[in-house]
């Protein structure tokens, strides 16, 4: 809605594609505890990725509610 839903499919794009090889690196090492790591980084990869492109597109710090400048 504030015309940078190009930004968000270019971060949703690079973080499938790191979900997807992370998960074929670490499911055969560690199994079904490799897929959930590999799940939990790429989440935690796009948020802080999302939080940044907010910050430099909009000025928006949505960080700022817990004391983080």
């Amino acid at each position: 809605m504030t015309g940078h839903e190009k930004d968000m499919k270019n971060n949703r794009i690079l973080n499938g594609v790191l979900s997807i090889v992370l998960a074929l690196i670490l499911t055969p090492m560690f199994g079904a505890l490799g897929s959930a790591i590999s799940s939990a980084i790429s989440l935690a990869t796009f948020n802080f990725a999302a939080v940044y492109l907010v910050k430099k597109r909009i000025g928006i710090n949505t960080l700022a509610i817990f004391g983080f400048k």
